[in-house]
């Protein structure tokens, strides 16, 4: 039996003008005989995700403050990294030269994560990018990418592509 649920997260609006509300769908399969689940067994049943925010530029973890505790009231793990040279990240903007370096604290992340852990990657805006290259290099640790008003590279070409191709034309 397929059943769409919610993720246990619906936030009128995390910012000021970014609403979201996340919905999976996700396989249960049970073999009663004549039976049907009371909802707080279709409670117990379901399971919990963990959840990795990533901002957008000009921003850090700190965006999710609205997003974090709702998820996590929902019995979800979350962690909001702040990628290098945003938020609490110590590196400053002039020792930030590239994208991979703007990126290790996602890409150190997803290393780190358990073999048999899987994680949902949401990313806004610039964090869309963050996913991407995390979706290339770590497919076997990502359940789930949500791309929240963010950047969405294309199928075609690798997720550097972008950033290639403005170097070249300056």
């Amino acid at each position: 039996m397929m059943i769409s649920r919610p993720l246990g997260l619906d936030v009128s609006s995390f910012s000021a003008s970014y609403s979201l509300s996340i919905y999976a769908t996700e396989k249960y399969q049970y073999q009663y005989q004549n039976q049907t689940k009371t909802s707080k067994e279709w409670e117990r049943s379901r399971v919990k995700k963990h959840f990795v925010l990533i901002h957008g530029s000009v921003a850090g973890a700190w965006i999710w403050y609205k997003v974090k505790p709702r998820l996590e009231e929902a019995g979800h793990r979350v962690t909001a990294l702040d990628m290098a040279a945003s938020g609490v990240n110590t590196k400053t903007i002039q020792e930030v030269r590239t994208f991979d370096q703007y990126n290790e604290p996602l890409m150190e992340f997803m290393a780190k994560l358990p073999e048999n852990e899987k994680v949902v990657l949401v990313g806004h805006s610039l964090g869309g990018l963050n996913l991407a290259f995390a979706m290339e290099k770590f497919p076997e640790k990502i359940s789930l990418a949500i791309f929240l008003t963010a950047i969405l590279p294309d199928t075609v070409h690798q997720p550097s592509y972008m950033l290639e191709k403005r170097e070249k034309t300056g």
